[in-house]
């Protein structure tokens, strides 16, 4: 058994879970874990005593990723006593898993320093429209970072404003594809839809419908904050910088509810998928 293949199985964690409602997000328990799908925790982070721990991420995606500097919110909610994380990105406006294979820069990115961790998210609509090319493409990067010892996870995105039934197709896809690929997955918009169905005036899209506004690049960051360490983000700050530069800030109230609703949602089980919700993943 080679040491990746370990690494995978010893992720595997019991689900602790009980549902609560959202509207009470002190009720979820901090002490709960993961969902196994969910939870890619790397093990010298779980063994990790007083020596710092240095995490190498990279983020493979579009505008999804890169704007509002999701990067960098995951990047600064991650540094803290005993913890450095490198955070680095390989992105392209409109790009598809296919294009960031296909121009081969990517490849590049991937090989050229050991990662921990690789996130990966395709274009918003392609998991829906074009499954079996999310599939193909998924598990052609998945070989190049299988190489270099990191565990890919899959960035499940959201639905778009005007079609939340988009959602049930993301979740296929993505979910089917991580079980084909032994890989995890960050469930941020499982995460949107529950804040979504509790409030549905809080702005968590931006105007067009499509891409994340502040507060919801926020969830998302507490979405991989949990996925990445195994750990609550109920705590973290309402305000995140880089360096002297504001990333963003929002109302702490509002903080601690995103951060328990993506707490929750890292700790549920995954939805039971539909294959009707969409086209073939295979």
């Amino acid at each position: 058994m080679t040491l990746h293949v370990l690494y995978r199985h010893l992720l595997t964690a019991s689900i602790v879970c009980t549902i609560f409602a959202l509207a009470s997000p002190a009720a979820f328990s901090d002490t709960a874990k993961p969902d196994p799908r969910h939870n890619a925790t790397p093990l010298r982070l779980i063994a990790a005593d007083s020596a710092i721990v240095e995490l190498n991420i990279l983020f493979v995606g579009n505008s999804y990723t890169y704007g509002n500097n999701l990067p960098g919110m995951v990047r600064a909610m991650l540094n803290s006593p005993g913890l450095k994380a490198n955070v680095e990105k390989a992105t392209g406006g409109g790009y598809t898993l296919q294009r960031h294979f296909e121009e081969g820069n990517t490849a590049k990115v991937i090989g050229s320093r050991k990662w921990d961790i690789v996130v990966m998210q395709e274009q918003s609509m392609r998991p829906c429209v074009e499954p079996q090319m999310t599939a193909r493409y998924a598990a052609e990067l998945d070989k190049l970072i299988d190489k270099t010892g990191a565990q890919t996870v899959f960035f499940l995105t959201w639905a778009r404003q005007h079609i939340p039934q988009m959602q049930d197709g993301l979740d296929h896809t993505y979910y089917s594809v991580a079980e084909r690929l032994d890989a995890k997955v960050a469930p941020v918009g499982r995460a949107w839809k529950a804040i979504r169905e509790a409030s549905p005036t809080l702005a968590l899209h931006r105007s067009d419908k499509s891409h994340a506004a502040p507060a919801g690049t926020y969830l998302a960051a507490c979405v991989f904050y949990a996925t990445i360490t195994g750990r609550s983000p109920v705590g973290l700050p309402a305000e995140l910088t880089d360096g002297t530069r504001q990333l963003v800030k929002i109302n702490p109230v509002l903080a601690k509810r995103l951060q328990t609703a993506a707490w929750k949602t890292v700790c549920s089980s995954p939805p039971k998928l539909d294959p009707s919700a969409t086209k073939s993943a295979e």
